[in-house]
């Protein structure tokens, strides 16, 4: 099996062939996880009449946010993050009174989704440079380097390189922001909640002398978009030999307790322990140093089934408290979904992905002498690369699948 999801082409890779069509089997080979699923759900894992993959089914919100140092905050006087300016303030203090660069290693994602959600640009097709610009107008397809909200967006960016709220080689670096700050060597890091909250429940397990919060950029515009149950689902290859074994292996995995808590939270006794109650585990298990046992870490999106799912006692209880945040701003997303074969335009989509990476980058981070000239390099090698021709096609594909379902 292989994980499969709306933001890994799975919806390409299904019309291409790339996975088998499990209608069929799922009955016979997968019948708890086949009575389970809601209609709805395999309906999004269906693709020209067949179901391509098992759906993730746990209601998740999984918007980006910043995990970061909390007692720093109080400790320095400092408002509560709310917009651009507190968090701003926060970096600028970090940096000048705690001698710390407050987005320490890799920095891009950490400014590009910071990007994204203050500006509301709603990224379409995986795309970097082309979005609408704003949940609201999602026909009002651009490219986003030639938006007065992007120039004014790197001009910004440009001060804070300046002011060393990052480093020089960051494009360059390996090691993760939030690495740095388990050292005390660094103050912000991206998140979605979920690892919101394994970051600080590590912090916590590894009894740092921290206080770690979590902002989701949510609270920018005061909405969130749900995860797709494609966004987390397993596949089989068209290749597998044995697909039959394979969905009955997947069925065990999400459906029996044994299975599922062996393979989401590691062995019993080392990893972890029952907790208080039949809902609740201790992580570690008694008496292991995790410095010694790392934490059980593995990617079980593809079979998380929530009726199984154990909450870590002691651990961050933030999550909970966001999902009841999240359930009345909750909007449906209208932009997942749509699938963006590039297959017509794969020239420019390539020689744009090239000049993203050579001048979008760096632009997007302040590493450059003059914000000016680079912004105007960056537009024409765009223009020359086909991005015209390229926006013409998103928007077309996306005006088609607006069209079918009736969004203006």
């Amino acid at each position: 099996m292989i994980f499969a999801s709306s933001w890994a082409d799975f919806y390409k890779l299904s019309k291409q062939g790339a996975f088998l069509d499990l209608t069929n089997l799922l009955p016979e080979y997968a019948p708890e996880t086949w009575g389970n699923v809601p209609k709805d759900d395999w309906g999004s894992v269906t693709v020209g009449g067949g179901i391509y993959a098992v759906p993730n089914t746990v209601p998740e919100y999984t918007p980006a946010g910043y995990v970061y140092r909390e007692d720093w905050r109080k400790e320095l006087g400092l408002p509560e993050f709310s917009d651009l300016n507190s968090i701003e303030a926060y970096m600028d203090a970090v940096k000048t009174k705690k001698h710390v660069t407050p987005i320490n290693g890799l920095v891009y994602d950490n400014v590009k989704f910071l990007s994204q959600y203050w500006n509301d640009f709603q990224m379409i097709g995986g795309s970097e440079v082309i979005a609408a610009t704003s949940y609201d107008t999602p026909r009002d397809i651009q490219i986003v380097p030639f938006t007065d909200k992007y120039e004014a967006w790197v001009k910004k960016m440009k001060e804070w390189a300046d002011k060393g709220y990052w480093n020089k080689n960051s494009l360059s670096s390996k090691q993760e922001a939030g690495d740095f700050i388990k050292t005390g060597q660094g103050a912000i890091y991206w998140r979605n909640p979920s690892s919101a909250g394994g970051f600080i429940n590590e912090v916590k397990s590894k009894k740092l002398n921290m206080e770690i919060s979590y902002f989701p950029f949510t609270r920018f515009h005061n909405y969130v978009l749900p995860t797709l149950p494609s966004s987390n689902a397993m596949a089989v290859p068209k290749s597998s030999e044995n697909p039959e074994r394979t969905l009955m292996v997947l069925d065990k995995l999400r459906n029996d307790p044994v299975y599922f808590d062996l393979m989401t939270y590691g062995i019993e006794g080392k990893h972890w322990a029952k907790g208080k109650d039949a809902k609740t585990i201790i992580i570690p298990a008694p008496g292991v140093d995790l410095n010694v046992t790392p934490r059980f870490d593995i990617a079980s999106w593809g079979w998380r089934y929530e009726p199984n799912m154990l909450k870590e006692e002691g651990g961050w209880d933030g999550l909970d408290k966001l999902k009841e945040e999240f359930k009345p701003i909750s909007k449906p997303d209208i932009f997942g979904p749509i699938y963006m074969d590039y297959d017509p335009v794969k020239t420019e989509l390539a020689a744009v992905n090239q000049v993203f990476e050579q001048y979008g980058k760096p632009l997007m981070l302040g590493l450059i002498p003059d914000v000016d000239a680079a912004l105007k390099t960056y537009r024409d090698k765009l223009k020359s690369a086909g991005i015209e021709k390229l926006l013409t096609y998103v928007k077309e594909q996306s005006n088609q699948f607006f069209d079918e379902k009736g969004i203006k």
